[in-house]
């Protein structure tokens, strides 16, 4: 065999390794949620805002001691995405021990709309009406957009949310996180 044969050989052995290499990478499943570097930093406290939920007048609250802990949704009347994540609270309730909350967007600032999206999807979680101050303090740049926060309020995973696979992953990468903050 003379030195271009060989050299053959070698450059396609090299291309089917990069090839198999690069299926192997694209094939593997990404443990992020989306959205996830936007928001309050991991480990600082949620603001506290002074408001009422829209409907029972229920004063906002991020600190529930006897649970796990709060997943907060942002969202928006409009948004056709958000009302697919409403159903899922049950779920993250039972399953995790978390408080659901809601800070949802009315169109063109109205409180109607969100009572209206209230009344359509049968959410019973309180739900909060999110303010352009709101908006900007927590640093919110699309919906479905959840925190997952601490007994006592504390950031501790984040992230754009649509399945109960992804609140499986904001919860437990939260969990992750309060254990690495408390260690």
């Amino acid at each position: 065999m003379d030195m271009i044969s060989i050299s053959y050989i070698v450059l396609w052995l090299l291309v089917l390794s990069l090839t198999i290499f690069a299926i192997a990478i694209a094939k593997k499943p990404t443990k992020v949620l989306g959205a996830n570097q936007t928001g309050l930093p991991v480990g600082s406290p949620f603001p506290r805002f002074n408001m009422q939920s829209v409907v029972k007048q229920i004063p906002f609250s991020v600190s529930y001691p006897d649970r796990q802990g709060t997943l907060l949704l942002f969202s928006s009347s409009g948004c056709p995405i958000c009302s697919t994540v409403y159903p899922l609270f049950p779920y993250a309730e039972q399953k995790y021990n978390v408080k659901p909350q809601v800070i949802m967007e009315g169109r063109d600032g109205e409180v109607d709309s969100i009572i209206e999206k209230i009344n359509e999807t049968g959410l019973s979680a309180p739900v909060y009406a999110l303010t352009p101050s709101i908006k900007e303090e927590v640093k919110l740049e699309g919906f479905p957009f959840a925190y997952y926060l601490s007994a006592d309020g504390k950031v501790l995973a984040k992230g754009v949310i649509n399945t109960t696979t992804d609140i499986d992953l904001l919860v437990s990468t939260g969990r992750r996180a309060g254990m690495k903050l408390a260690g």
